[in-house]
């Protein structure tokens, strides 16, 4: 039988595993709006997420097999450390949103780790919330499930409440003119069409 904290610690990382799995479709405004960071296409949103898919299954395929080789602990933690890996390559493409050929695939790169620590995290933490209350097995495991969906509903919510209204407002101000930088291809290019914020010139 588990300590209550190592049941909470269990609990706590299903619910964190729940947030980081959408955090990409909750911030699917700033994948695909024009005015957004990267104007990708639907085609390209969509593609982006066939890596963590496949990673995804496939992970949770071999889990078993690494959880035998060196333990379910160190695969948790292989788990959430490509999670963490997911969410620093997501804000490192933010530094290459204007070159589409170096932020997509990072993109990518990003959602397969993403699929990967879900793969890896959650079958392990099912075995734990059972090992854990053995006794009760089926409810422990209900209730992680639940937590899970839970973090999938609190991540639309903290996009939408958090970042969208509080972060993104006060680092637009914060970086004053620099929002608008473009690189200077791109400002010759809209200097010479006479695109502005009134929208292109028209003769």
């Amino acid at each position: 039988m588990a300590s209550r904290a190592e049941n909470r610690v269990v609990n706590l990382a299903g619910l964190v595993q729940g947030i980081t799995l959408v955090t990409f479709p909750a911030a699917s405004s700033i994948f695909t709006a024009a005015y957004g960071w990267y104007d990708l296409s639907n085609t390209l949103y969509g593609a982006m997420f066939l890596p963590q898919v496949l990673t995804a299954i496939t992970m949770s395929l071999l889990g078993v097999g690494l959880a035998h080789r060196i333990s379910a602990k160190r695969v948790l933690l292989i788990g959430l450390a490509a999670n963490i890996i997911s969410m620093v390559v997501l804000v490192l493409s933010t530094g290459f949103e204007s070159d589409l050929a170096v932020a997509y695939p990072m993109l990518l790169v990003a959602t397969a780790f993403l699929g990967a620590g879900f793969g890896l995290t959650v079958p392990v933490l099912n075995t734990f919330v059972a090992a854990f209350s053995p006794d009760r097995a089926d409810r422990a495991v209900l209730v992680l499930n639940a937590l899970l969906g839970l973090g999938t509903a609190l991540a639309v919510l903290i996009d939408a409440s958090i970042v969208r209204a509080l972060l993104v407002p006060s680092l637009m101000e914060l970086l004053g003119k620099w929002n608008w930088w473009a690189p200077r291809p791109l400002r010759r290019l809209h200097a010479r069409i006479g695109l502005g914020e009134a929208g292109p010139a028209l003769s």
